[in-house]
């Protein structure tokens, strides 16, 4: 990934599922440790959801962390990994808000980035391409059409016929022939 484009999908994907994972995991730290305390049972099942929101948070940071990461090696599944990193962080949602809100926009900037920004975008064109590969490198001739081809024959063509000549004349009688007649037509004698 050279082009710098192509690397903001992972990186800010990696960036804002690490935010989710770690929003998630004091999510559920401060669930548990809640829970240990002695509390009422009117509070009860909002430590529950709090636990819940915090076990979200953690798996949904988790995967989008390993599909960002995936971005920067599995360059012909940029579409799926990208879609896969947006979605993961708009659920995150059900936990603190996807990160307090960072991880998830984090993450969806990274994912639209790293949906748009794939490997048939080179800054000069296709690396099959005969032409230059950059700006400051001189044209190549593309390779010849058949093997043993010179010049710019067409696959299949015949090679040149040296020019004859169009009429000749009769040394006996002086009469014009066609070019590739080998009789004079006045007296029948050869060209």
């Amino acid at each position: 990934m050279a082009d710098g484009r192509r690397a903001a999908g992972p990186v800010l994907g990696s960036v804002g599922g690490f935010v989710i994972l770690a929003y998630g995991a004091y999510e559920l730290y401060l669930g548990t440790a809640e829970a240990n305390l002695f509390v009422p049972s009117a509070i009860a099942p909002s430590i529950g959801a709090v636990v819940a929101g915090g076990v979200a948070g953690v798996v949904l940071g988790s995967l989008v962390l390993l599909a960002s990461v995936l971005l920067w090696w599995a360059d012909d599944w940029h579409l799926l990994l990208g879609l896969l990193v947006v979605v993961f962080s708009v659920l995150s949602l059900v936990s603190l808000g996807g990160g307090e809100g960072v991880g998830l926009l984090l993450g969806v900037i990274g994912g639209t980035c790293g949906i748009v920004f794939g490997p048939e975008d080179e800054p000069y064109g296709s690396r099959t391409d005969p032409g230059p590969s950059s700006p400051y490198e001189p044209a190549r001739d593309p390779p010849p059409e058949t093997f043993g081809a010179v010049g710019p024959r067409s696959r299949g063509a015949s090679p040149p016929v040296p020019p004859g000549p169009k009429y000749r004349g009769c040394a006996h009688c002086g009469a014009v022939a066609p070019g590739d007649a080998g009789f004079c037509p006045r007296c029948g004698r050869p060209l």
